[in-house]
């Protein structure tokens, strides 16, 4: 053993694998587990292998094995690095004595069925649903509720995958079968559906932060789509001022969320549409948010939430004193790429025409030389990300213009004619 202690990350894919970096310049070592070997090469090759003193199979070891391995190190904490590790990271913090959110609710900050059940439950406002494996059962469900359309999802799939919005029972019986027994990203098997109503009003991502069981909102974006479509195609994400009206009933509503399905300690990204009735939960995942740029939140709202979540863990202390500082939010924008082409990714991308514009802080390219980079259907199929800051609104609203013109550039420089 090279450190006095340790800490342990579950799936330290996509944001998660900016933790490990962190908490080596703290001291610690660092273990990974991965909980399995069918993940989409799109997450795995995120992993940095590197960073870690041991990598675990945890697929093959089982928990018993796993428990003990770890048990031989001084641990201080075990977290996701994201949604495939939330379960497995609870489990194993429980069985350690390092827990510290509430074993109990760990379905709740996963199952996108149960999670809903547990707020319903909490006369907390949630959209009604089904969960089953069986078509009929669904359809019979479906002829009974007064509301028309849905969504359908698997339960425990990563961000938009499998997410399809149905009018009618032709619809709905297409879903089920283009779902049920496909894999998904994190390389299991989706064996259920998640049918729920549809929650009508605008959405929002809100990014959070708990430490020790004192939840605080770090960041609010409301969802831009000048097409007239769901989220999953939103041309961009804008940055909500702490000041703007919808701003507090979010939050409060999101502390509420998050005391309910047993969040205590670290990050969570929560999405919630702005009803009629409300704010409603669509979905929280207990982990940092996906595309995720340290330098570009320090920027936006003075927080850097990767260290955050790492001071959470092992210095909440210092993490208290970060998120209780006055801090200065600045316009943003987070952009979505959106190709209306596929190919393959024949040349090396050159961005610096991009980074030339005075708001661009950062472009998060996902494909690489040699990917196939399909036409752009949802957030699984977007190519890339980028985030624009500046004090000035209008300066963000020409820069982005500019920047979707230098976007197709960009796909015609790349991809195969």
């Amino acid at each position: 053993m090279s450190a006095d202690r340790y800490v342990a990350i579950v799936d330290a894919f996509s944001s998660g694998a900016l933790l490990a970096p962190l908490f080596k310049e703290l001291g610690f070592g660092v273990l990974h587990i991965q909980t399995s070997k069918g993940v989409d090469r799109s997450l795995s090759r995120s992993l940095r292998s590197s960073d870690f003193e041991h990598c675990i199979d945890y697929q093959e070891s089982g928990l018993e094995q796993t428990v003990e391995f770890l048990g031989r190190y001084a641990l201080a904490a075990i977290l996701p690095g994201c949604d495939s590790g939330v379960v497995t990271a609870d489990d194993l913090s429980a069985r350690l004595g390092v827990g510290r959110n509430s074993a109990i609710e760990v379905m709740c900050r996963r199952s996108k069925f149960v999670m809903h059940e547990a707020l319903r439950s909490e006369g907390l406002l949630a959209a009604r649903q089904i969960r089953s494996d069986s078509l009929e059962e669904i359809l019979l469900w479906y002829r009974r509720q007064p509301f028309q359309k849905v969504v359908s999802k698997p339960e425990f799939a990563a961000r938009s995958e499998g997410v399809v919005f149905c009018d009618d029972e032709i619809d709905l019986a297409r879903a089920f079968e283009q779902t049920i027994g496909t894999t998904n990203l994190f390389g299991i098997v989706n064996d259920k559906l998640v049918v729920q109503e549809y929650l009508p009003g605008a959405e929002y991502m809100v990014n959070t932060m708990s430490v020790d069981g004192r939840h605080f909102i770090t960041d609010i974006w409301v969802g831009v789509d000048e097409r007239e479509e769901p989220i999953s195609t939103d041309l961009y994400a804008e940055l909500l001022n702490p000041r703007d009206e919808d701003y507090v009933p979010l939050a409060d509503y999101v502390c509420r969320v998050l005391a309910c399905l047993g969040v205590e300690t670290g990050p969570a990204h929560v999405e919630v549409r702005r009803t009629p009735k409300g704010p409603a939960l669509i979905e929280i995942g207990a982990r940092l948010a996906g595309a995720m740029s340290p330098r570009a939140f320090e920027l936006a709202i003075g927080l850097d939430p990767v260290q955050l979540t790492v001071d959470a863990y092992v210095c909440p202390h210092r993490a208290l004193q970060a998120l209780q500082s006055d801090r200065v939010t600045r316009n943003a924008r987070l952009v979505y790429f959106h190709s209306d082409r596929g190919g393959t990714v024949a040349r090396p991308a050159d961005l610096s025409e991009m980074y030339s514009l005075e708001s661009v802080r950062e472009v998060l390219l996902t494909v690489r030389r040699g990917d196939y980079l399909p036409k752009t259907s949802d957030t699984n199929t977007r190519p890339g990300y980028a985030y624009l800051v500046h004090a000035d609104p209008m300066r963000l609203t020409e820069d982005y213009a500019r920047f979707r013109i230098m976007e197709q550039r960009l796909y015609e420089s790349i991809l195969d004619a």
